[in-house]
């Protein structure tokens, strides 16, 4: 984020746009590798083997469902940990438009003020692990999500997935087992009123709800083709609802329109 004059205006759908377009091109990868794998057969899978007498170890060469498996998990590791690299930015960047809030609303310009909070502040929010970040956040801020918890049990799970070879372990899960939560959005019906004598109708409307499941300690640790595409749908929540509060704390101080600006 540059260094704001008196004049500069921040918009926050900017802001959300930089990473909703990384969500989306990870939701298009999972969508095309998913229906790819789909598609994909044993015997497609031998004959790409038989192009290819020569491999790095062939006796090591696995079976197409060990293959599968492998490779989604691969996918799924992946995803997650591109994905989840936004957070540290995007709770910085939250942090800078919350401050700058603060210094509009005191009315006071300041050069050295500003250049503290782009600057200095920056330099120790970025040293604070994420938890400690959050925190900061919350109780300076009063800016919450209610998807924290499921975005930090994400970050923990990806570090088993990454550092552990898949194998969930007590440095991650001290209690023993780790929920995992995952926002997606199911159908669900829903009664309609049926026009005067007509039949009763039923109509499909679209929910949010979560999706949890327990992982032991020991467990290794696979996604579901749903649960890697719900992580996405999570990230990109945690996403607007964090900023969705930094815009409501500008309009608390005055340092907003009704826009999605911050001047």
């Amino acid at each position: 984020m540059s260094e704001p004059a008196g004049t500069t205006t921040i918009n926050l759908s900017d802001i959300a746009d930089r990473y909703l377009d990384v969500y989306q091109r990870l939701f298009d990868i999972v969508g095309f590798i998913i229906m790819s794998n789909r598609k994909i057969t044993e015997e497609d899978y031998d004959q790409f083997r038989d192009q290819f007498p020569i491999m790095p170890k062939t006796e090591a060469r696995k079976s197409f469902e060990e293959t599968k498996e492998l490779s989604q998990n691969w996918v799924a590791r992946n995803i997650l940990s591109e994905a989840l690299s936004t957070i540290v930015p995007l709770l910085e960047d939250s942090r800078t438009v919350l401050a700058l809030c603060d210094y509009k609303a005191a009315n006071k310009p300041n050069e050295a003020a500003v250049k503290k909070i782009t600057g200095a502040d920056r330099s120790e929010f970025m040293a604070m692990e994420i938890p400690a970040k959050l925190e900061h956040l919350k109780s300076k801020y009063e800016i919450d999500s209610e998807l924290t918890e499921h975005v930090l049990t994400l970050i923990t799970l990806t570090k088993a997935m990454v550092m552990r070879d898949g194998i969930l372990t007590k440095d991650e899960a001290p209690d023993g087992t780790l929920n995992l939560k995952i926002r997606s959005i199911t159908l669900t019906q829903a009664p309609v009123a049926p026009p005067e004598g007509g039949q009763p109708i039923l109509g499909l409307t679209r929910q949010m709800s979560d999706n949890e499941r327990e992982i032991k300690v020991g467990d290794k640790i696979v996604l579901t083709k749903a649960e890697t595409v719900g992580s996405l749908i999570t990230v990109a929540g945690f996403l607007a609802t964090l900023l969705q509060g930094v815009q409501q704390y500008a309009k608390k101080v005055g340092a907003a329109d009704d826009s999605t600006a911050t001047k």
